[in-house]
This record gives structure tokens, C-alpha cells and sequence, in this order.
């Protein structure tokens, strides 16, 4: 049901076979007027999942299988708008080989082969033995698992690219492998002899064994809560909990440097009802640093202290028709807003003041929906905003008002409207008193996909949404602007796993269509971007070609070269970088490339030749770019 008057309802049927399993669902009104969207399952004499059908659009409740399937073909043009699956013979039933929908991926299915590991180190099926000492938690090698004792799945995608997934007699993931040929990208999965994660190794791990540089380490306590974690790139996490295995003091890198940590307050309920910054004294007293964070609950007592007494009209609730109502229960008014957050404060550091305090209240209607917010603002204002909801709890309007002292109010309202299946159709705006304008509105096609978004009321310039049959998107279409994405077919490469193979676009009326060729390494990562012109790309091509030459294990980046225009007719290398890191940190990017682009067109500026020319906190955030003077 969708209103309060059962107007508007989502209804869904589901069709049982002879056995009891479901073969046919059908939810009715989903394509539009009076008709409904079915989709179809099938079984093998097995009973497992044999195929399972694309949904399509039907006129009546009820189709037998056999009209489904001419409606299918009519709505697709093609007799693969299925997925289907084989499997191992009984009694595994594993699936081996699953094939998606559509005639271009005939043959290009996922393949599923499973195994058991071997002890070979050279073998594509070994793993490696680590395992974490008890009440140290120390990481410990111990050379390969025995054969036989790990289950092995491989798995190859559409395109031919290969991974391997080791689990151990618990299910436990051990490691998972990716291949480029006979080159392997491993990451390990390490846990203690509680079943616990106490390590991730990536790829880079095996080269180089830093756990500090590359390894996500957990610490846990006796009870098993996670007492300290270090991801790479960072120092390190802590967390101390009470007895309630609740954490009540927090320390990350960045708060270590200052002696600095996070302590959390909870209320008899558990409910966390404050975050404060503290200091750690030089004779073991502690200091108040900042109150970040506050949290009310049930009740709205804090607004009758002495702090709030100034603005606490201002934060009081106030009704306004058309939105929601304040709920207040007749019989135990205290009991209105039971076991609901009522507020917060959040203290704000600002230039030339120690903080600023800023509170919010809330308030619900009787089915726990917040229908208004008042807070305060750092001009010294406050903000309010109140809220309408639909029967199913869809926010459907709202009204925001900002207030400056000295300066009119600001006034913004929208409204938000839904379909039968409960999907947003369109939104409007309006500012203080002018006209409301309707900023979209999205058109969905009988599949339930979005097909065309209309902005502003514009109904004659739509932008259009275009799919295959798997539901990628293919096309953008505006009469300002238009984007082909191609994945089987088009000028590129063909790629079947959902990798883009190429795309073009055009701006307005120009004539020449433009676009990139994409190619990708053994590890599905992207390796080249290959510019053309026309139809087929095949027009002024290599002009605006962008080259990745070379990835580490862990995927980063390490050469990029980029071509542009240098000259009024002249198109060269204007950007040839090397990368370098230290972990995964980016420390500094030579460019070798001495040209530069034409008429101020965009490239690298290599600012500065230092050893390292990026900097980063405790915490692994970027502080200082010095090749952008940052």
C-alpha cells in the first residue's frame, strides 16, 4: 500500500509450480497503466536453477511460459534473454558454467573450476602458510599448505581473466589470486586460532615483507574485540572498551602526535550521548580539549539550561501546515519522543575563537519520522527545516528557512513525487516567493529502467537513457550533448565483462563525432585510451591519447603518458610521468616530457624536482602537494 487510502498499492503476485517452487512473479501496474512486469524462472529435473528470464512487459496477470517467451523475443530480439547455468554432477551441484543474456555472449559465460591446492611453490594452485601467534599476535610463515587441504575455485570472466579463491575446511577465504599469464597478485587473508582476521597481505607484501608499509593489522583483546588496528600508510588505531564491550576511549595516529584521544560517554541504555577530544597530562591528569560531539535523547530538558535559555524560542517547535505533526502522547506527554534522538550539539573550532557550539533539536511525528529540525548556524543565525512524508515514509516536502541576524530570511521548498511503485517521478523547487520550478522529472520504460530525465520543464530537449540487454547503459542523449557507450560491439576491442571497450560523444550540432578505443591489461586494468575521429574512430587518431605504462601489485600507477595539441597543427607527448611511492603513498611525479600545450590547454605542471614532493599526516591524508604549491 502506497497512501493512507489505499489508493495507490504495489501489488505482487507469485506463481507456484506443481512443486511448490516459484516460477513466475508478476508485479502488477510496473510498466506503466495496466501493465505488469513478469519474470519467469526455470528448473532442470534436478530442481536447481536452470534459466532464469529476463523480466517483460504483459497485459494480463497470468502468461504461460510459452507466450512469455514470444513476449521476450518480441520486447528484446533475441532468443538468449536468459541466464542459464550448468552444473556438476549430483551430488556437488556446483554451478561450472553460468551464461547471461543476449547472442553476443554466446560462448563468453563465467566458468567456475574447482580444485584442491597443491604443495608446489611454483604451482598456480599452492598457498602459503601463515598463521598468528597466541597472545602476541605475531605473524608467522610456515612455508605451503599440505596437498589437498584447501579448496580451490577458479574463476574466468567473460573476457578470459582469471582468479583463484583458497578456502580452508572452515570456509575461511585464505587467499585470493589474480593472474596475468604466469605472473600472480596474491592477497592473504590471515587469521588467529579463534577464527579471527588478524592480517591482510596484498600483493606487494610478497616482495617486499613490510607489514608496517603494506599489511592491515588487528589486535584483539581477550573477548575479542579489536583493541588495535594499522592499515597501510597510517599509525596506528587504538580502542579501550568498558565492561559492556563498548568502546570508551579511541586514539588515532594524528591524536598519538599530540597526546591527544577520544573519549565516548554513554547513557544507561547504551546510547552514545557524547564524543570528547581529551589531552593526556605530562603527570598523568587529563584536560578537556574539545567537546565535540553531544546527543539527547527521549526528552527535551536540555532546552531549559541556562546555555540555551537566550535562543530557546528559536529552537522550539513550531507548527506550519502541510507538513508533518509533533506526536504527543495524550496520556504520558513525557513518554512522546521515548527512545528517539532529541538533539546534539557539535562544538566548531574557528579562527580567533577557542569554539562555537551549535546545537540541533529534532521533532517526530507518531510514526517516528523527524517533520522538524532547528539548529543553529555560524553566522548566528539558525536554520529550520520541516518535512512531509508519504504513507510509506518517503520524504514528500520540505522547507528549509535560513536566518542571519540583520538579513531577510532565506526561503527554499521542495516537493517530491513518486509513482505507484513508489519510484521519485519529480522534484520542484522554490525560492521564497517566486514561481516553484520543476528542477525534473525521470520517465521510466516498461522494464522499469530509467529512459528519459526532463529538466526544468523542457519536455522538447529530454535527456535520454538507452541499455542493452543486460541493462548496461549504452547512450546519453541531449540536443546539447551525446554519449555512446559500447561494450560487445562499437570500434574497440570487444569486451564482454562489463569493461567499456569504447565511447564517443558529440557537443551540440557539431558534425564530427569524437571518442576513446580502451585497452586493458592481463588484469583488467585500463592501459590505453585510444583517441579517433568519425564514425569509427579511425579519422585524426592518436591525437589525445592517454598511456598507462606500467601498474605495481597493488594497482597504483606508475607511468602515465598523455598526448595533446603543442602547436596550432601539431599534436606530441605533453605529459610523460613517472610515479613513485613509498607503500602506497604517492611521493613524487617527474614529468620527462619537454612540450607543453597549446593556448594554455590543460597538462602536469612538475612544479618541483624533490625526492619526496608529497607529504601526509599520521593518519595517511595528503598535507602538502608541493608541485601545486600546496
Amino acid at each position: 500500500m502506497c497512501d493512507s487510502l489505499g489508493v495507490a498499492t504495489i501489488d505482487q503476485i507469485q506463481y507456484y509450480d506443481g512443486l511448490g517452487r516459484p516460477y513466475l512473479a508478476v508485479l502488477k501496474g510496473a510498466a506503466g497503466g495496466n501493465r505488469h512486469l513478469a519474470s519467469l524462472q526455470e528448473y532442470d529435473t534436478q530442481g536447481r536453477n536452470k534459466c532464469i528470464w529476463l523480466p517483460v512487459c504483459i497485459e494480463q496477470e497470468y502468461n504461460n511460459s510459452y507466450d512469455l517467451k514470444k513476449k521476450l523475443l518480441e520486447t528484446y530480439q533475441d532468443s538468449l534473454a536468459y541466464t542459464s547455468y550448468d552444473y556438476h554432477t549430483l551430488p556437488l551441484d556446483r554451478v561450472t558454467w553460468e551464461s547471461g543474456p543476449g547472442k553476443a555472449w554466446v560462448g563468453k559465460g563465467i566458468k567456475n573450476d574447482y580444485f584442491f591446492n597443491i604443495a608446489s611453490p611454483d604451482s598456480v594452485l599452492s598457498c602459503k602458510k601463515y598463521s598468528v601467534t597466541d597472545g602476541g599476535g605475531r605473524l608467522l610463515y610456515d612455508g605451503y599448505y599440505k596437498a589437498n587441504s584447501l579448496s580451490v575455485v577458479c574463476n574466468t570472466d567473460e573476457d578470459g581473466y582469471r582468479s583463484y579463491t583458497f578456502k580452508d575446511s572452515e570456509g575461511r577465504v585464505l587467499l585470493v589470486r589474480s593472474c596475468d599469464g604466469n605472473v600472480f597478485s596474491d592477497t592473504y587473508f590471515v587469521y588467529d586460532s579463534f577464527g579471527r582476521l588478524c592480517y591482510v597481505l596484498p600483493p606487494s607484501y610478497q616482495e617486499n615483507e613490510d607489514l608496517d608499509l603494506w599489511a592491515y593489522q588487528y589486535s584483539y583483546d581477550g573477548l575479542g574485540r579489536c583493541i588495535k588496528k594499522k592499515y597501510p600508510g597510517c599509525d596506528e588505531v587504538s580502542y579501550v572498551y568498558d565492561n559492556a564491550d563498548r568502546i570508551i576511549c579511541s586514539e588515532d595516529g594524528v591524536q598519538h602526535s599530540r597526546s591527544h584521544y577520544t573519549a565516548y560517554a554513554y547513557d544507561v541504555f547504551g546510547r552514545l550521548t557524547s564524543t570528547t577530544e581529551m589531552t593526556r597530562g605530562s603527570n598523568g591528569g587529563r584536560d578537556l580539549v574539545n567537546s565535540c560531539l553531544r546527543k539527547y535523547y527521549d526528552n527535551y530538558d536540555f532546552l531549559y539550561t541556562p546555555e540555551l535559555s537566550v535562543i530557546k524560542d528559536s529552537l522550539d517547535y513550531c507548527e506550519l501546515p502541510g507538513f508533518g505533526i509533533r506526536y504527543v502522547n495524550t496520556e504520558t506527554p513525557s513518554a512522546s519522543s521515548c527512545g528517539l534522538l532529541t538533539g546534539t550539539s557539535v562544538d566548531v573550532d574557528l579562527p580567533g575563537e577557542s569554539f562555537r557550539r551549535l546545537y540541533a533539536v529534532f521533532y517526530y511525528d507518531r510514526y517516528g519520522n523527524v517533520i522538524q529540525k532547528c539548529s543553529t548556524n555560524l553566522l548566528g543565525g539558525f536554520e529550520r527545516d520541516f518535512y512531509s512524508y508519504t504513507f510509506t515514509g518517503k520524504v514528500a516536502s520540505r522547507r528549509h528557512v535560513h536566518t542571519v541576524p540583520g538579513k531577510a530570511n532565506c526561503i527554499y521548498a521542495e516537493t517530491y513525487s513518486y509513482d505507484s511503485l513508489d519510484r521519485l517521478v519529480r522534484v520542484t523547487h522554490q525560492q521564497d516567493n517566486a514561481p516553484a520550478i520543476t528542477l525534473f522529472e525521470n520517465v521510466y520504460d516498461s522494464l522499469g529502467r530509467l529512459s528519459a530525465c526532463v529538466y526544468h520543464g523542457v519536455s522538447s530537449a529530454p535527456v535520454t537513457y538507452s541499455y542493452n540487454i543486460r541493462g548496461w547503459l549504452t547512450g546519453i542523449r541531449h540536443p546539447l550533448f551525446s554519449q555512446m557507450l559500447y561494450y560487445t560491439d562499437g570500434p574497440g576491442r570487444a569486451c564482454y565483462n562489463g569493461n567499456i571497450s569504447s565511447m564517443s560523444w558529440k557537443s551540440g550540432n557539431e558534425a564530427v563525432e569524437r571518442g576513446y578505443k580502451f585497452m586493458y591489461d592481463g588484469l583488467s586494468r585500463l592501459s590505453d585510451a585510444l583517441y579517433g575521429e568519425g564514425p569509427k574512430l579511425s579519422v585524426n587518431i592518436n591525437r589525445f591519447n592517454e598511456q598507462v605504462t606500467g601498474y605495481d601489485k597493488m594497482g597504483n600507477i606508475l607511468g602515465l603518458k598523455r598526448y595533446g595539441q603543442t602547436s596550432a597543427t601539431g599534436y606530441d607527448v605533453i605529459d610523460d610521468l613517472s610515479l613513485s611511492y613509498a607503500g602506497n603513498r604517492l611521493k613524487k611525479v617527474a614529468d620527462r616530457s619537454g612540450t607543453s600545450t597549446f593556448n594554455n590547454g590543460f597538462e602536469f605542471k612538475d612544479g618541483i624536482d624533490l625526492s619526496t614532493e608529497y607529504e601526509y599526516d599520521e593518519n595517511g591524508n595528503l598535507t602538502k602537494d608541493l608541485n601545486k604549491n600546496i
